[in-house]
């Protein structure tokens, strides 16, 4: 979403400087004649000895000017419009302060969106201040970061006029032009193209002043720079709302699609059908229930089932019942998976590890990395898990992350991943949705890397609808996931 957003600004920038934006208005003059004021500008400041004088070749030549601007517009390197000058570091054996003081020291990171951002400023002593204070930047200047972080420009708020600068960035101080449109144009990605290109290819990227002076600009009359800017910010505008109503229409998707699943696995999601078969006879009974039953004590055996149904999260239908994991499948772990042994990309069994169960999308697992054969298993023994096994993580921070996935055929599972194998009493894709919807680490041992076993997975509550109910549920969810799938794709 926000890569979209920082495009289509992008877009309007490009558009801007191509001079497609606004109208030319031939009343408005021509960035010629403003050219010969700044000119005029510039040797009374090095007279007055307020800025130096630069030997610095600024001729454009022809090749240089790779897009088309208006008549009345005029190509400029950015050292002939603008006096570009260095911050400066702290002097050695010195330091920066947290505790806020009247000299608030500007940093490359919180040079943000265009502006300063507050959110860790680091302060100046007196004593420091005294050392460096002619390198300050004003409110009737621009910044440009120069090292590290390269090409990004913006404006200094009134709070921060006058405070000191980072060597990791210059300021830019125009003799006329206007200080937004500067911003934008330097912040266009013909600009940021030519920033990437021309600095220094060391450990530590550096642009420097001298390079930044070459860089070329279109200019359009002063009139016409005001009005670009009013346009862009009207534009930039309405981008941001509908950014606004992008996050929160997929943030509304998002909850529908958990809503849906909580709904499913409550009974919530279709209407009972009297003449499904209950839940209750497509199992035997579960272990625990069926030792405390046939214990003899008819009067206990009761008490302790009313307790393991009260117990339950949440309640369900009638027809459902409540059981374990392990009355609905055979949980189960998967191999280790020896480096020697991944060689292949092609062969009978796909051989899945966490890294695949993200990488793939949907919710079927249905081509992996690497493969094994049947030659291969005399080798080592691996387990083949059935095709319809429900597969996720089961250590580190990949359990918390939600992956799940069905085998589409026969597969192999690595030793960080674990399978349940549903039996006939589940649908699997009723399972991967109930598993979708529960959070593993809630399951985890106590440990710094957080996991689960096979005993901590069979003992997860289960709510389990009749069969039919079951089908009718997935159809149901995978109806209402394709409408969220479409609605996604129109705000990409």
């Amino acid at each position: 979403m926000t890569d979209t957003i920082q495009l289509m600004k992008q877009q309007v920038l490009d558009m801007a400087i191509r001079g497609e934006l606004v109208k030319q208005y031939p009343e408005e003059g021509t960035t010629e004649k403003e050219l010969e004021y700044i000119k005029d500008v510039k040797k009374e400041l090095i007279s007055e000895m307020k800025i130096r004088k630069r030997k610095n070749n600024l001729k454009i030549s022809e090749d240089e000017k790779s897009i088309k601007i208006p008549e009345t517009w005029k190509w400029v390197k950015l050292g002939s419009i603008t006096y570009i000058s260095g911050g400066k570091r702290v002097p050695k054996g010195m330091s920066l302060i947290d505790e806020p003081t009247d000299h608030a020291y500007l940093r490359v990171t919180d040079m943000q969106n265009n502006t300063i951002v507050s959110d860790s400023l680091k302060y100046l002593t007196d004593e420091v201040y005294d050392k460096i204070k002619k390198y300050k930047i004003t409110k009737d200047e621009l910044y440009l970061t120069i090292a590290g972080t390269i090409g990004r420009v913006g404006l200094i708020p009134e709070e921060f006029d006058g405070m000191n600068l980072t060597e990791n960035a210059c300021k830019i101080y125009p003799y006329k032009s206007d200080l937004k449109y500067l911003m934008y144009t330097l912040s266009s990605g013909f600009v940021q193209k030519q920033f990437e290109e021309g600095y220094n290819q060391l450990a530590q990227p550096k642009l420097s002043i001298r390079t930044a002076e070459k860089t070329l600009i279109p200019l359009p009359p002063l009139l016409e720079q005001k009005r670009i800017v009013s346009k862009i910010e009207e534009i930039f505008s309405i981008i941001d709302k509908i950014a606004e109503r992008k996050e929160d229409a997929l943030q509304t998707i998002q909850l529908i699609r958990q809503t849906t699943l909580q709904q499913a696995i409550q009974g919530k999601l279709v209407e009972q059908n009297e003449q499904d078969e209950p839940a209750s006879k497509l199992i035997d009974r579960i272990e625990e229930k069926e030792n405390l039953f046939n214990s003899g004590n008819e009067e206990s055996a009761s008490e302790v089932r009313e307790i393991i149904i009260n117990n339950r999260p949440y309640e369900i239908p009638e027809t459902w019942t409540w059981v374990k994991i392990e009355d609905i499948g055979q949980t189960k772990g998967g191999n280790g998976f020896p480096k020697k042994m991944q060689t292949k990309f092609s062969g009978k069994y796909p051989v899945f590890k966490v890294g695949d169960l993200s990488r793939v999308e949907g919710k079927y697992a249905i081509d992996s990395e690497f493969y094994l054969d049947k030659e291969d298993l005399n080798l080592k023994t691996f387990y083949i898990f059935p095709k319809c096994t429900v597969v996720f993580p089961k250590i580190g921070a990949a359990l918390l992350l939600n992956n799940r996935k069905i085998l589409y055929q026969p597969s192999i599972i690595d030793n960080n991943c674990m399978g349940i194998i549903p039996n006939e009493k589940v649908n699997p894709e009723y399972l991967f949705y109930f598993l979708k919807k529960i959070d593993m680490g809630e399951f985890s041992q106590g440990t710094s890397v957080p996991s689960v076993n096979q005993k901590h997975v069979n003992n997860i509550d289960f709510p389990l609808p009749p069969l039919k109910e079951q089908n009718r549920i997935v159809e149901r969810i995978e109806q209402i996931m394709d409408i969220c799938d479409q609605m996604e794709e129109l705000f990409k």
